[in-house]
């Protein structure tokens, strides 16, 4: 983290869950990694796809490109909750719900908490909603035996209960991602307006061209995204668990450590 996020996060309980997921992640990324790679692969090539159709005017292909992102998107979300069965039975020791069995319940939350975000935000309730509702409803469908709709409206009663820590955790995201992105930028600058003709002797024109164009910083931008997802969707977890252990008297932070070793 940045050296001054890190302070404020490590002063305030509200962000310690994005304090918690570094940790985690740094300690056991090995368990979780490949499995969000398996998650993110179709996605992944469905997006450079559709980037590459539209650069190149080809969009008569354009809906067989939009059909198949929407199915590496189940795909995703479905290893994705694999993905946070396997953090959350290592946190609280136990396997907990089988996935198999809620699975269609945690890709029908899904679903709702992405229209919540996309479209729900106009008429119903802000998109904030459906981005927790989203991080958290396979740790919230997984640790109990609620029904879906049940899930969601805890996830809803949390936000608007802890709504300033809510915002606080958006906020802090957003920011990261605003830095992370900031920093590529000043590298792809220092890279085509400082190595290239000074240290290498090369002409970056060309390269500048490709580098600037809308295609390429949209592929930077999912690049980023990736990275950002996995950070949430470990971040969820935590987030969750801490909520819990909060009520529980656990101390959820005894526990990453010894995950850790």
């Amino acid at each position: 983290m940045n050296s001054f996020l890190a302070d404020k996060t490590s002063n305030s309980p509200a962000l310690r869950p994005l304090d918690d997921t570094v940790e985690y992640i740094r300690a056991n990324g090995a368990r979780v990694v490949p499995l969000y790679i398996v998650a993110v692969a179709p996605t992944t090539m469905a997006t450079l796809m559709l980037l590459d159709t539209v650069s190149t005017g080809m969009y008569s292909a354009l809906p067989e490109g939009c059909m198949l992102l929407a199915v590496a998107t189940l795909w995703k979300w479905a290893w994705g909750s694999a993905v946070q069965a396997r953090i959350q039975a290592a946190l609280s020791g136990r396997s907990g719900a089988p996935l198999p069995g809620r699975m269609t319940y945690i890709i029908a939350l899904k679903l709702v908490a992405s229209m919540a975000m996309l479209w729900g935000s106009f008429l119903v309730l802000p998109a904030i909603y459906g981005f927790f509702l989203s991080g958290m409803a396979a740790p919230i469908l997984l640790d109990s035996g609620r029904s879906a709709l049940e899930g969601a409206q805890w996830a809803i009663r949390w936000v608007g209960d802890s709504m300033n820590r809510a915002l606080k955790i958006i906020s802090a995201v957003s920011i990261l991602f605003l830095v992370a992105y900031l920093g590529v930028t000043l590298l792809q600058l220092m890279i085509t307006h400082t190595v290239m003709p000074s240290l290498l002797g090369m002409d970056p024109t060309e390269l500048s061209l490709t580098i600037w164009g809308w295609a390429w910083q949209m592929a930077v931008l999912y690049m980023l995204f990736l990275v950002f997802d996995f950070f949430w969707m470990v971040a969820s977890v935590l987030l969750y668990h801490d909520i819990q252990s909060r009520r529980a008297g656990v101390d959820l932070g005894q526990r990453l450590t010894t995950l850790g070793g």
